[in-house]
């Protein structure tokens, strides 16, 4: 199968995003891109990476949202070629107004939703992230996961459900 538009897959963190993308490029042998990776490539310093996690704590929330919304524009570049591409953004970009409005226009947003308790599971697995309140970390996810699955059902043009 090959596609004959841009795929932006979008969603919370650890909703399976990036696997999916991997997947659906292989299958459609289109080039994939990871929004988290090219963020990482644009903060390398010295030669040495630093995960976003460590990016964003670095920065953090406004300066790690410039620089999300530059490997944004540069995604949006690569969308220009004919080639049709699978990308996976990070679960906050959904947040970030000028991220999101490079890449409009360039693609079809889909949105991968999955239950709440999963993700929490998910992300918890790593310890704390710095996104959530670290006093009250489920009440900060609960939040997090309201505004943010409002953003992605009203920007999707295609929602898949997942089950766990």
């Amino acid at each position: 199968m090959l596609l004959t538009f841009n795929i932006i897959i979008i969603g919370m963190k650890h909703s399976g995003k990036t696997t999916l993308g991997k997947r659906l490029a292989a299958e459609c042998r289109a080039l994939f891109y990871d929004l988290d990776d090219m963020i990482e490539s644009l903060y390398a310093q010295d030669g040495e990476r630093n995960t976003y996690r460590e990016i964003f704590t670095g920065l953090g929330k406004d300066g790690f949202a410039a620089l999300e919304a530059e490997a944004a524009g540069i995604l949006a570049q690569k969308f220009a070629k004919p080639a049709s591409s699978v990308a996976a953004l990070g679960g906050g970009a959904a947040e970030n107004r000028t991220a999101l409005e490079r890449l409009f226009g360039r693609g079809k947003f889909v949105y991968i939703s999955e239950e709440a308790s999963i993700l929490y599971e998910r992300i918890m697995q790593r310890g704390i992230p710095p996104f959530l309140d670290p006093n009250d970390p489920r009440g900060s996810f609960e939040e997090l996961m309201k505004r943010r699955t409002g953003i992605y059902t009203h920007i999707a043009d295609i929602t898949i459900p997942m089950c766990g």
